[in-house]
């Protein structure tokens, strides 16, 4: 029972995050003009605040943590790596060169349309690095994919700031997006993103047997019946579908699928069915928690919500490697 109850108060603490976050915020818009905003709109300004700016973050906050979330628990069962990230991968780099490129050259400024971009970006450098990492071999060389991951990824992050550089103009478009600001998201991009987010999820669910059988290691997934290469493809689409989903709609947060991917093991068990079902929930709390914080740490103004979850995620990263190499506290 342990897991459920997990999950079902994970839930609770989500709707009431969600509350909090239509109720605090810039402009003068308070808990008491919530529900007239959603059910009752009248055009006024605090309606519009409640109905046109908060509400769009907070579905983008709900959607984004629960897609980083999840991916982050698929590419660390398919690089067998704790460390692993959808940024491991490649994903993050491979969308966020593909947002800069419209952005930039194809001058593209809707929102809605980065989706389709991030998804392109992303699914290119995953089937590369797919590519790569099961060349010359029975099933997936898990080392190269993950080198491949991080190469083609630091190469696309100098490409992508390289863009920025070459074309000045559309910089301060690129910055907010690229520091994880969803201050200036609308309804578009969550139409957009929603049903990508449950497409890759159904993906990942599907890859969610084989996965947990490769743990074991290749040999003893082969005998049992599994196709290595065929679940290691649903995984990595799961990853790129989410990941690129939730780049283009939120930016390319850092570390957010690692913090997710560690909590949900550690509060639901560290089966990898578990640590998803507890992901789908867990993540968008972090998100939402995080996209609060953002709006109140300052005076004045808000932070990126990235800034908020790297300044997270950063030293916990650097706890686990320490474990990992066994470097005392």
């Amino acid at each position: 029972m342990r897991r459920p109850l997990i999950v079902a108060a994970t839930a609770l603490i989500v709707v009431l995050l969600a509350g909090a976050s239509l109720c605090i915020g810039a402009g003068k818009a308070g808990p008491v003009d919530v529900l007239p905003a959603l059910f009752a709109f009248d055009g006024s300004a605090a309606h519009v605040i409640v109905a046109e700016l908060r509400l769009p973050r907070t579905l983008v906050a709900i959607l984004a943590g629960c897609a980083f979330g999840v991916a982050g628990c698929i590419a660390q069962a398919v690089t067998r790596n704790p460390l692993g990230d959808p940024g491991v991968l490649g994903v993050n780099a491979g969308a966020a060169f593909a947002v800069a490129v419209a952005i930039t050259v194809a001058g593209t400024a809707a929102p809605a349309s980065f989706v389709w971009w991030a998804l392109l970006g992303a699914g290119v450098l995953m089937t590369i690095v797919f590519l790569i990492g099961t060349a010359g071999a029975q099933g997936t060389a898990v080392v190269r994919l993950t080198l491949t991951g991080v190469a083609l990824g630091a190469v696309l992050s100098g490409a992508t700031t390289a863009l920025t550089i070459v074309f000045p103009t559309a910089f301060a478009r690129l910055r907010d997006w690229n520091t994880g600001s969803i201050a200036t998201t609308d309804l578009s991009a969550v139409t957009v993103t929603a049903p990508l987010v449950a497409a890759g999820l159904l993906v990942a669910l599907f890859s969610l047997r084989g996965l947990g059988m490769l743990s074991s290691g290749d040999t003893t997934a082969v005998s049992l019946g599994v196709n290595v290469r065929r679940t290691n493809a649903l995984a990595i689409l799961a990853v790129a579908v989410l990941a690129g989903a939730a780049t283009a709609a939120a930016g390319p947060i850092l570390f957010f699928g690692l913090v997710v991917a560690h909590i949900a093991r550690r509060l639901v068990g560290p089966s990898l069915g578990g640590s998803v079902a507890g992901a789908i929930v867990i993540g968008p709390a972090i998100f939402l928690a995080a996209d609060i914080l953002a709006r109140v740490v300052l005076p004045s103004g808000e932070v990126p919500v990235g800034l908020v979850t790297a300044a997270i995620g950063a030293p916990l990263l650097i706890v686990l490697a320490r474990r990992m190499i066994g470097v005392p506290r």
